[in-house]
């Protein structure tokens, strides 16, 4: 009989690096289990449970959702959320739609400015930029006044729904811009072309070759924006005054009453109403899709714009600058001395408090800044280690994973709010009213981008050139060993 020796521990998986499914499986999926589903699971259980009573399954009712068809303020929030986010949703395409094609297809100066500026609304919280309107537009705005002294006109308020409406879509026109203007810039400028050469005007070729072209990439740019605006909670609480929505309804049942049921049951009709959203989209796709067979090594040759166009553009573009509402936000953060103190000046409105400046400020100023950091770290390194794994067929449930993470980004952020403050209230692991609790909300939040990027990235590397890293790995660990 023949007897196999021993094996060496050289001859073993190296001890460094990703090694074996279960080893890299099982931190990303306990981390997920944890911080992930929990939340959500325990926010869609604590919909079906009247307040005040145990999470048991015993326990289960729609008396939550009831609500919806009996209370006059639900049905009336749950109608001002759909059509201020359809309202909005119109309005961001509306003005990113001649934006992107603009800067696609015609010669206009100052198109990198343009593609920069409107970035910014991205990178602002949608709250400032509501805010920015009130500094302008206000019962006492630069504007009003300014008008209302030169002409005796008084604008209509910005209060309410409209300019709710505006600063949403305002805020979010950026994504249909973006979208719609890469969809652009990658299409076949073959077919454009050959309607051209056959006599076709540019409206006719506009209406029936390039729109439906890139119907699907504005009916996705459409989607991303709906979902951004019935979940946003700072620009209704700031410009909404009576105009409630969902979000701001579930503020009130959580600041007002503490009643984490009924803000979980309103919260799964936001998630509801997300799910609608995507299924017409997905619909839409199903009985209207456009491709083009083969492909194009170069882009669309781009029209000269009219000398009249282009100064009415330079025109535009030197008001814009002048009246941003983001330099708005700065001439109105004027610095005075009284009594040897810096405060700003700066208008109370009717819906928020604005702290002066001074120390609590600067505190306010690093608490954030650290909590950022933090979450920014997390996302960074779980990010980058499971997008490495899953991109290596390493994780057993790598479709499960992927959902996961993807979940709280498709989401509204409020949402994702509430199922951290319902799972992490009460329990062994009670994080409410600590830092850690707003460092976790971020990165579940946000751990979405780094995920898909890292996992882009390395599933255009060779799988054979994986290989080869892999086996010089290994023998660089035998190596190790050896010595």
């Amino acid at each position: 009989m023949t007897v196999d020796p021993p094996r060496d521990r050289c001859d073993r998986a190296p001890s460094r690096g990703i090694g074996p499914p279960g080893r890299s499986e099982s931190p990303s999926s306990l981390i997920a289990a944890v911080f992930l589903i929990y939340p959500l699971g325990n926010a869609m259980l604590l919909a079906f449970v009247k307040n005040g009573e145990a999470a048991d399954w015993t326990n289960l009712t729609f008396a939550n959702f009831a609500r919806f068809f009996t209370a006059a303020s639900y049905q009336r929030a749950l109608w001002n959320s759909v059509y201020s986010g359809l309202a909005a949703t119109l309005l961001a395409t509306a003005i990113a739609l001649p934006m992107a094609y603009a800067v696609a297809r015609i010669e206009i100066p100052y198109r990198g400015l343009i593609s920069a500026m409107t970035v910014v609304p991205l990178i602002s919280p949608p709250f400032i930029g509501a805010y920015a309107w009130i500094i302008l537009l206000g019962n006492n705005g630069t504007i009003t006044q300014w008008l209302h002294g030169l002409t005796g006109w008084t604008l209509p308020t910005i209060y309410g729904p409209p300019g709710v409406i505006l600063a949403l879509a305002l805020s979010y026109f950026p994504y249909v811009f973006l979208i719609v203007q890469g969809a652009l810039a990658a299409a076949d400028p073959h077919i454009e072309e050959a309607a051209r050469m056959a006599g076709a005007s540019r409206a006719r070729i506009l209406r029936t070759i390039t729109l439906p072209l890139v119907f699907p990439a504005i009916a996705a740019a459409m989607l991303i924006v709906f979902i951004k605006a019935i979940g946003d909670f700072g620009v209704p609480s700031i410009l909404g005054g009576e105009f409630q929505v969902l979000p701001t309804l579930i503020y009130y049942q959580i600041h007002g009453y503490f009643n984490l049921n009924a803000a979980s049951a309103i919260a799964m009709v936001n998630v509801l109403l997300t799910l609608v959203a995507m299924l017409a989209l997905s619909w839409i796709h199903r009985h209207r899709n456009f491709v083009t067979v083969g492909g194009t090594s170069r882009a669309a040759a781009r029209h000269a714009a009219p000398r009249r166009a282009r100064v009415r553009q330079r025109l535009l573009l030197a008001r814009h600058l002048h009246r941003d509402p983001a330099a708005a936000r700065h001439r109105a953060g004027v610095v005075r001395r009284r009594a040897g103190r810096a405060r700003c000046c700066r208008r109370p409105t009717r819906s928020i408090t604005i702290a002066p400046c001074g120390r609590s400020s600067r505190v306010r100023s690093r608490t954030a800044s650290s909590c950022a950091g933090a979450a920014t770290a997390l996302c960074i390194v779980f990010g980058t280690v499971t997008a490495y794994a899953s991109a290596r067929d390493r994780l057993r449930a790598r479709w499960a994973l992927d959902l996961t993470i993807m979940l709280p980004f498709v989401l509204p952020g409020l949402v994702v709010g509430v199922a951290y403050l319902t799972a992490f209230n009460s329990g062994p692991l009670v994080l409410t009213g600590t830092a850690i609790i707003l460092v976790l909300a971020y990165f579940t939040r946000r751990v979405a981008f780094v995920f898909r990027s890292v996992a882009a990235a390395i599933a255009q590397i060779d799988p054979r050139a994986r290989g080869r890293v892999d086996d010089l790995r290994r023998r660089l660990g035998r190596r190790r060993c050896a010595a």
